[in-house]
């Protein structure tokens, strides 16, 4: 009867209006569970492939490194895009490079190149589109490339823009693009 006198206190205490509090066991327990705050990891900035931009009349490639000077203090009508991306040579004879670009979810395109403005390199350019991360400013002129010169994605001709391309930098992969976007601000 002893060991069920504790019990019988209990629910006495209970019947009677009294308070019940339980005590839990190991109170450590708790405060190992609580989740350690967050610690801020570095996020890795992707590195571009290639990094063209807009140097007087025709277009230089820089070093991929370092590169992101190249996309700050946006101005009025400027804005950075994550786009697709395509590297094509004109077929008119006297020739010119090209990275023409194109919104992932809309309809409009941009490009960078002129005729007989070279800066591909000899070798040759891939047939696959990939991605790129691009600085424009809106204009208030409609551009077109020519027809007929091979100046398009695969499959088109031609091109119209109302914007002007100050730089490019290409990217292995979508998700490297928008890092490299992301990384830059707003």
């Amino acid at each position: 009867m002893l060991s069920l006198r504790p019990l019988l206190m209990l629910l006495t205490l209970a019947a009677c209006g009294g308070s019940v509090v339980f005590v839990e066991e190991d109170p450590q327990e708790e405060e190992e569970t609580q989740a350690e705050p967050p610690v801020d990891v570095p996020v890795e900035v992707p590195t571009p492939e290639r990094v063209f931009y807009a140097d007087g009349a025709c277009v230089a490639e820089v070093a991929t490194s370092g590169t992101q000077a190249l996309f700050e203090d946006l101005q009025s009508g400027e804005q950075r895009l994550v786009v697709e991306t395509f590297l094509v040579r004109e077929c008119s004879g006297a020739g010119g490079d090209y990275v023409l670009a194109r919104e992932l979810s809309g309809s409009r395109s941009y490009w960078l190149g002129d005729h007989t403005c070279y800066f591909l390199g000899n070798g040759e350019l891939p047939t696959t589109t990939s991605y790129g991360v691009i600085r424009v400013t809106q204009t208030a002129a409609l551009f077109s490339v020519p027809t007929g010169w091979c100046i398009g994605f695969p499959g088109e001709d031609g091109l119209s823009s109302d914007s002007n391309v100050s730089v490019v930098a290409l990217f292995a992969s979508l998700e490297d693009a928008q890092a490299y976007l992301a990384s830059l601000g707003p």
